[in-house]
């Protein structure tokens, strides 16, 4: 943490470019852009909070993501629709998606289908 927050403190106190900001700590252009680039999302100020460690720091930065509604498909359903004629899997796959937008991609559906 201690790096990024040099990578941080150079860049807001001292707006060096990306490439000398990389040469002081040895760390690679992509790499501090990418230090910067979590930083920016993660909304951080500069300068830092006084009260915020590491471990804040490090939460902050690398948040998880929100978890996605993956609504599982009723399986029995998926299999009856089959047993129609000229009826596919992604036909049933984009039955699927239309009622669930963020739902499994056709490939995990496939695979789901298939266990």
């Amino acid at each position: 943490m201690r790096t990024i927050r040099d990578v941080l403190r150079l860049q807001f106190r001292e707006p060096y470019s990306l490439r000398k900001i990389a040469r002081c700590p040895s760390l690679s252009a992509t790499t501090v852009s990418r230090y910067l680039e979590h930083a920016k999302h993660a909304g951080l100020p500069w300068p830092l909070p006084e009260d915020l460690d590491d471990h804040g720091l490090e939460s902050r930065l690398y948040a998880k993501a929100p978890v996605r509604d993956m609504s599982e498909p009723i399986w029995e359903e998926a299999h009856r629709k089959l047993s129609g004629s000229s009826v596919t899997l992604k036909l049933v796959w984009k039955d699927y998606r239309a009622t669930y937008p963020d739902g499994y991609s056709y490939s995990r559906f496939c695979a789901l289908y298939r266990a």
